[in-house]
């Protein structure tokens, strides 16, 4: 690669996080100096707020950095995992606790998956008199990953799931403007690290791919019963079993319960006094009505959540008033780049 093409790369990069992939890549903490230190404050801004002297210094010291590593396939002394907690510390600009720094290699899982289970197995387990040994109610991103989990520990399971398919909120969400409010790269399985993120907050039939394709690629589908909800559950303490009861009518025995139904799937309608008698649509946004044309539309919004915030904007583009009724006012902080896409690189 030429020296041409390495600036062309660092200009659209996160300079912050290059550094410290390639500090880890090479074993040299060199390239995250002391005075490039990021401050937690700006932690949103982009390149954590990195004023242009600081950015040139960046720039120099990953150009350098990248050069090393092309040079050689593992740079000068390979991969550094010693210096995973210090790194930890230069990005977050904080000296952490250590339980803290542990939790953040797992999520950053720069040398594979730390949180693979040990083979799980014991005294009267698993239970041999159960239909399942394990069901998990919910086949959305917690669900998905107990299954998951739980195969790699060579324990069966059940998934129960109300819908259609798996991908929970994010199967369920179809509203305009619906998209991760969190980073991708943070928003996803520390063991399923994805780097084509179109965006930096990418949009609902991504986020929606992305957990179909776990749970295809992890062969976790097929424990799955898609159509099937639960209505009840009771616990037998001398069989040491549940009984879940299914909406179908049929009852199933399982030794453990993983309950990852979430909080989102049960939509409120507001109390309002003489709402039954409006004669206009109205409608929860995670039930979205895209059979409506609001052109000419008076619109009125309840609430200002994560949802209001999304879908709001395209209703003001379309209907010709939108009031918008809030309660309590949400804090914001900017995202200067929430619809911005990710660059290639």
């Amino acid at each position: 690669m030429h020296a041409e093409q390495i600036e062309q790369l660092l200009e659209a990069a996160d300079l912050p996080s290059l550094l410290a992939a390639l500090a880890h890549a090479t074993g040299d903490p060199g390239l995250v100096p002391t005075d490039l230190w990021l401050n937690p404050d700006l932690a949103l801004q982009p390149d954590g707020g990195w004023d242009e002297q600081q950015m040139e210094k960046a720039r120099v010291l990953a150009s350098s950095g990248l050069q090393r590593l092309m040079s050689s396939r593992t740079g000068a002394d390979g991969p550094a995992d010693d210096l995973v907690p210090s790194l930890i510390d230069w990005l977050t600009g904080a000296d952490l606790d250590d339980g803290y720094r542990r939790m953040l290699a797992e999520e950053l899982a720069v040398s594979g998956d730390l949180r693979v289970p040990e083979p799980i197995s014991g005294d009267g387990w698993p239970p041999t008199d159960a239909d399942h040994p394990v069901a998990v109610i919910g086949a959305g991103m917690s669900g998905i990953l107990a299954a998951h989990r739980l195969k790699q520990a060579g324990v069966d399971c059940v998934v129960l799931e109300k819908n259609r398919d798996v991908g929970g909120t994010w199967l369920e969400n179809t509203y305009p403007g619906c998209r991760v409010d969190v980073f991708n790269h943070v928003y996803s399985y520390a063991g399923e690290q994805r780097p084509d993120w179109p965006q930096y907050h990418s949009s609902q039939p991504v986020l929606l791919d992305y957990f179909q394709d776990c749970a295809r690629r992890w062969g976790i589908r097929d424990r799955m019963r898609f159509g099937t909800g639960v209505d009840a559950m009771s616990w037998d303490e001398r069989a040491r079993r549940w009984t879940l009861q299914l909406d179908g009518g049929e009852a199933i025995t399982a030794g453990a319960v993983v309950s990852a139904v979430g909080q989102l799937n049960r939509p409120l309608m507001p109390d309002i006094e003489g709402i039954g008698s409006f004669a206009g649509e109205k409608f929860h946004s995670s039930s979205w009505r895209h059979d409506i044309d609001w052109d000419g539309l008076r619109v009125a919004v309840i609430g200002t959540g994560a949802s209001a915030l999304q879908f709001i904007p395209h209703l003001a583009t379309d209907a010709a008033h939108v009031t918008v009724f809030q309660r309590t006012p949400p804090w914001l902080i900017p995202r200067p780049v929430y619809h911005e896409p990710l660059a290639e690189g």
